[in-house]
């Protein structure tokens, strides 16, 4: 107890550093039940641009201020974090490794050596290595393997999915989080933590696309038969939308955001032409009144080109075949009104609106899209937890020694579809 506040190991806690709001998810383990929500500590975002630290002290001025309110809510004094990392500099890759099996059975030794090689991926001296997942097992061209221990072959093959991203944006970030006196006991990325949210098992085996639109980033995560096998982020989000309205109806950044929140709709056919809305034009000392029309031309335009893009990616990828389930929209700006059906228009497949899948105590608190990544992490962390606390730390180690860009051979007893393993790089 300190101050009065609760500390204990059994918290989770999750940090979404968003360009528009700071959050703690704090939860608490539960044997038979996984987490449990304690509280949330929503502040707005100073020092956050695009996946990106753009100024330390007010970033971090941020950060203190959700953790008290967090603090308050949840009862317990929050001292380690799971990280949401994303930005335009994070990369997926997906890699094949192959290694004959010495024995007449796999060993975990064998599993060791075939990981080892997936991930011998060309990362430069200034990345770190975030995540290898597993995505199937090859045993003499028997692919679909998930548990290759103890079977019998000579040739085993392991397929993943490699995500890297540059040291330097994410030391930035991670340096922030320490001047809180916060340890960071874990770095995950955004599309991970979303997916592990909002996703059902059925949609991630069926094939599924998750755009998560927040404020500075759009990601996109596509899932095939359980495992990630595709990941992106796009550099144009709620933000671009705010600043088209900006510009096209001549209003302070603020005000623009205002409306675009309580009048924008993704559809302008849907509003009529007599309906219009009261706001701050720059200039005029007096209130005037706009379309809610015009309002949604402006914002329909750009979640066009943004989901035009996407289109675009998948295409290039060849993975649109794979999106069987469809496409689930979560993240701050998918509240948009109409936003599902102008996804369905461009896009042509399923799309629906993605919440976190938790059930629990509080659950009402996170029935929000952008608490999607905040609850994937603490989710995400109980998986770490419950699989290889040690190895966390082993990792928190040799990263400090310098090792960011390698993977530990801990790690990669993780390497399971249903249990995807997460490499933790950061540094203490």
């Amino acid at each position: 107890m300190k101050n009065g506040i609760e500390t204990g190991n059994g918290r989770l806690v999750g940090l979404d550093l968003g360009t528009s709001n700071v959050s703690f998810v704090v939860c608490e383990e539960q044997p038979e039940r996984g987490i449990e929500l304690l509280g949330i500590g929503v502040r707005p975002s100073q020092g956050m641009q695009k996946g990106m630290v753009s100024n330390i002290d007010t970033l971090v001025d941020s950060i203190v201020e959700a953790k008290s309110v967090a603090e308050q809510m949840a009862m317990c004094e929050i001292d380690r974090v799971f990280v949401g990392i994303t930005g335009s500099h994070i990369r997926g890759t997906n890699s094949t490794g192959v290694v004959a099996i010495r024995g007449a059975e796999v060993t975990e030794n064998d599993i060791e050596r075939v990981s080892e090689s997936a991930q011998a991926v060309p990362i430069s001296s200034n990345e770190m290595l975030l995540h290898t997942i597993s995505q199937q097992y090859i045993i003499d061209g028997q692919p679909g393997i998930q548990h290759p221990l103890g079977m019998c072959g000579v040739r085993l093959e392991a397929k993943v999915h490699v995500v890297a991203g540059s040291a330097s944006p994410i030391e930035n970030i991670l340096k922030c989080v320490r001047l809180c006196d916060i340890e960071v006991e874990g770095v995950i990325l955004n599309h991970i933590a979303s997916g592990q949210a909002v996703l059902s098992d059925d949609e991630k085996t069926l094939g599924v696309a998750m755009l998560d639109i927040g404020e500075g980033t759009t990601d996109l995560a596509l899932y095939s038969e359980g495992s990630i096998v595709h990941s992106a982020t796009f550099p144009f989000a709620g933000i671009h939308i705010t600043q088209d309205i900006a510009v096209s109806l001549h209003t302070p950044t603020e005000e623009a955001n205002r409306v675009k929140k309580h009048y924008g709709s993704a559809i302008s056919r849907n509003m009529g032409s007599d309906e219009t809305f009261e706001l701050i034009v720059i200039g005029d000392s007096q209130p005037s009144r706009a379309h809610r029309r015009y309002l949604a031309e402006v914002i329909e335009a750009r979640l066009e080109e943004i989901f035009l893009m996407v289109r675009e990616h998948l295409q290039k990828s060849g993975q649109t075949e794979l999106i069987r389930a469809g496409l689930v929209l979560t993240g701050g700006t998918s509240k948009m009104v109409d936003i599902s059906r102008l996804a369905n228009r461009i896009l042509n497949v399923p799309v629906r609106l993605g919440t976190a899948n938790y059930s629990g105590e509080l659950s009402e608190l996170v029935k929000d899209p952008g608490y999607s990544t905040g609850i994937g992490l603490c989710e995400y962390g109980h998986f770490l937890r419950r699989e290889g606390t040690d190895l966390i730390n082993k990792e928190r180690q040799e990263v400090s020694e310098g090792m960011k860009h390698r993977v530990s051979g801990a790690f990669r007893k993780l390497f399971m579809r249903e249990h995807p393993s997460v490499y933790q790089s950061h540094s203490q």
